[in-house]
């Protein structure tokens, strides 16, 4: 998407706040052109989640706004390779550091010490408070908290003395099982029993945040962002690593078509399968065709005839490929009679090719629901043949004809050629485990077996040729 970097850098340059109406109305006009200006289908905070957590990668421009000011924050963590802007910021504020302030809650920051700071800092470090909660692993305060921030909340507190034995972050002083006691931190460290007044300083302020609570609940690892504050290294590519920031969630939310798929397969359907399902999705094909038609099934973009029937009186509920059964999403892909022996070659097909048995299973073929254990390189060539048919089966929409074999192969034959000229364009290497390893050899067994009868671009089977 060429117009992003360009929006990102008004973002980036813009010093005042932008309102809300603003974001409505740009989203507006980019969701109206993706949409042909129609209806959408299915809601935009579903779409704009990252592949990975279930959605197609919409671009979000109000968090991308709020991510390009996070990635300015996590620039003022480094203490190498920063910027000249961020180097003079840290002069304005000497004796205080910056490094430190971004931890510190904003009730307990020095009154008017950010006077100096740039328009575009301020606001920077605005949005980074109201995205606190999301950067941090455990609420108000972050286990990366240097524990010189804690100079400025209790009194009489010396961190220096601390960084005499070692200890200079917070996630230090823990594990995973909350904050060490005492005797651990002393042994630890080596520290004189004179520790002891400044150690229940820190554990009764953490208790009192409701630190200790949260953190046997949900025990969180350091967040990127937090691991960044401890190590001080400034790697590339900071607006994503602030987007995922803010877009990430504790739990995989519940959709809509969650319930429904459990409805239809008549089985219970954990969370973590679906993030299962996401995360295979990643990097698993350049044919963006296919991951669009994958994730429209999963979504149930389609309208079925049952469905339609619902809002629309002159349209019929009955199959328009069978003619004989109640269209229902589950029929229209998988139940139809029609259709079975399509999938049953399908099935045969992917079990030759993955060299494991494949199940004929709806929940595993139509979403990648559990399904037998399968190598990275297999399951990402499963992915390749099912999205496949699910494509030609999308193609035939409202038609009474079933996709054939020999047009399956036709696609998979184009897509392996569209592969690897993009490969070799792009200058890519191959992965260690190649998916498409898995077709060429498939190939070569058919042609040492007896040849491989060249489908026809056009070839398919009709509704009568089917029941012949």
């Amino acid at each position: 998407m060429t117009i992003l970097p360009k929006i990102l850098y008004v973002f980036r340059a813009l010093p005042i706040f932008i309102p809300r109406a603003f974001f409505s109305t740009l989203q507006g006009v980019v969701n109206a052109f993706l949409w042909n200006y129609r209806r959408p289908r299915i809601k935009f905070p579903v779409l704009s989640r990252r592949i990975e957590g279930g959605g197609l990668g919409v671009p979000d421009f109000a968090k991308y706004s709020r991510a390009v000011h996070v990635a300015a924050m996590i620039v003022c963590l480094g203490y190498a390779s920063r910027p000249q802007w961020a180097v003079m910021e840290a002069t304005t504020l000497t004796p205080h550091d910056l490094r430190v302030l971004l931890w510190v809650p904003p009730p307990n920051r020095p009154r008017g010490m950010f006077t100096s700071l740039f328009a575009t800092t301020t606001l920077s470090l605005r949005i980074w408070d109201s995205m606190f909660l999301k950067i941090s692993g455990t609420g108000p305060v972050s286990r990366a908290a240097p524990l010189r921030m804690f100079q400025y909340i209790l009194p009489h507190f010396n961190a220096q003395c601390w960084a005499t034995k070692g200890v200079f972050n917070l996630c230090q002083l823990t594990d995973k099982c909350g904050v060490l006691e005492f005797a651990s931190v002393q042994s630890k460290f080596h520290l004189q029993d004179s520790y002891f007044l400044s150690y229940c300083q820190l554990r009764s302020y953490l208790r009192s945040q409701g630190f200790a609570a949260f953190y046997s609940i949900h025990k969180p690892p350091l967040t990127l962002i937090e691991s960044l504050g401890v190590s001080q290294l400034l790697p590339k590519g900071l607006i994503s690593i602030g987007l995922n920031a803010i877009m990430k969630d504790r739990e995989l939310p519940l959709w809509r078509y969650h319930s429904a798929w459990e409805k239809d397969l008549k089985r219970s359907i954990e969370p973590e399968l679906w993030a299962a399902v996401f995360r295979r999705d990643v990097g698993v094909s350049r044919n963006a065709t296919l991951l669009e038609t994958s994730r429209k099934v999963v979504y149930r973009w389609y309208w079925t005839p049952d469905k339609t029937s619902k809002f629309a009186s002159s349209s019929s509920s009955v199959c328009w490929r069978c003619s004989s059964q109640t269209g229902t999403y589950m029929h229209i892909w998988w139940q139809c009679p029609l259709l079975i022996p399509f999938w049953t070659m399908v099935v045969e097909f992917a079990t030759a090719v993955v060299g494991t048995p494949i199940p004929m299973d709806p929940g595993f073929i139509l979403v990648g629901l559990g399904g037998p254990k399968l190598t990275r390189q297999q399951s990402r060539m499963t992915f390749h043949i099912m999205s496949t048919a699910l494509l030609l089966i999308a193609q035939r929409w409202k038609s009474d004809t079933v996709p054939s074999m020999g047009l399956l192969k036709t696609y998979m034959t184009r897509d392996r050629t569209y592969d690897s000229r993009a490969k070799e364009f792009l200058s890519v290497t191959p992965p260690k485990q190649d998916p498409w390893e898995l077709w060429d050899i498939y190939l070569v067994k058919q042609c040492v077996h007896g040849g491989v009868n060249r489908p026809v671009d056009g070839e398919e089977a009709s509704v009568s040729e089917v029941n012949r």
